[in-house]
């Protein structure tokens, strides 16, 4: 069974603060997943990435599957991003919240969430990850690959450095791309604004994959990208004893699955001319 996938809301802010909080505009059951998207300035010392966890308001677990952002500069002059699942164990609903949080406060910040759903007695997790940092300012990224199995999704998340629009992929090679899902916490100003972009594929056969995206003036950016696949959820089995007396008794059962000939080949470069570019890790 295909994984299915829809958008679960977005927040963003242009004060600095050590908290973004999104209101999920859907719920999600036990066994669901919630890939959360952040993009923000890079408010750490020396420049480095200040998106520090994510929790909510039913303690559930959220898991750093890549984080990224554009190489030098100084504190709040690049871009960063990340990439968490939680596979839920206690079920979200509309009134509860999803908080991401910067250590320290980090003023532009952009997030947006996915609820994910698979077959019964499965959850969702990552196959693989990988990041692009690149070195200067662009007006494009291009030439990435992913080689991923099919029926699982791919997820592309970008951290640029803009209030612009972006122009982002509607290729059709083993899958087609969905609408573009993004958040912009907007200053007024290209360079201190910051948007999150993203899109995901679920893959129709196994294969390579490809993202583009493009924007009018060139800016600092950066991007991460995680695979998704269906694995087996904990089940509870019950079971009546006899005897001289009746009782039930429960046991976690675990089925494992195992995966062979998983390969990941991901490079990312980008262009403004020249156009330096680091491929993918």
């Amino acid at each position: 069974m295909a994984l299915t996938i829809s958008q679960a809301g977005s927040a963003t802010s242009t004060t600095s603060s050590s908290t973004l909080v999104v209101t999920p505009s859907v719920s999600f059951s036990q066994n669901d997943g919630v890939l959360v998207c952040i993009a923000a300035d890079n408010s750490g010392t020396l420049g480095a990435i200040s998106i520090s966890s994510v929790s909510d308001s039913q303690s559930n677990t959220y898991t750093l599957h890549r984080s990224v952002k554009t190489q030098g500069g100084s504190i709040n002059n690049l871009a960063s991003a990340a990439i968490y699942l939680c596979a839920v164990t206690n079920a979200i609903s509309t009134s509860d919240s999803i908080t991401v949080n910067f250590s320290p406060n980090t003023p532009a910040k952009a997030v947006v969430i996915y609820r994910i759903v698979c077959a019964s007695g499965k959850k969702p997790s990552v196959a693989n990850s990988g990041s692009s940092s690149p070195v200067s300012a662009a007006t494009s990224s291009s030439r990435s690959t992913v080689t991923i199995s099919a029926n699982d999704a791919v997820f592309m998340v970008a951290g640029i450095e803009t209030n612009e629009s972006v122009t982002t992929d509607t290729d059709t090679l083993r899958g087609s791309w969905s609408s573009a899902y993004s958040a912009t916490a907007d200053t007024g100003t290209l360079a201190t604004s910051m948007q999150v972009v993203t899109q995901y594929k679920t893959v129709t056969s196994s294969g390579t994959q490809a993202w583009d995206l493009s924007w009018a003036t060139s800016t600092d950016y950066c991007a991460a990208y995680a695979t998704i696949t269906e694995v087996a959820a904990l089940s509870t089995v019950t079971k009546t004893a006899t005897g001289s007396g009746t009782g039930t008794a429960t046991a976690a059962t675990k089925v494992t699955q195992l995966r062979l000939g998983i390969h990941t080949d991901f490079s990312f470069g980008f262009t403004n001319g020249a156009g330096p570019y680091r491929d993918w890790e």
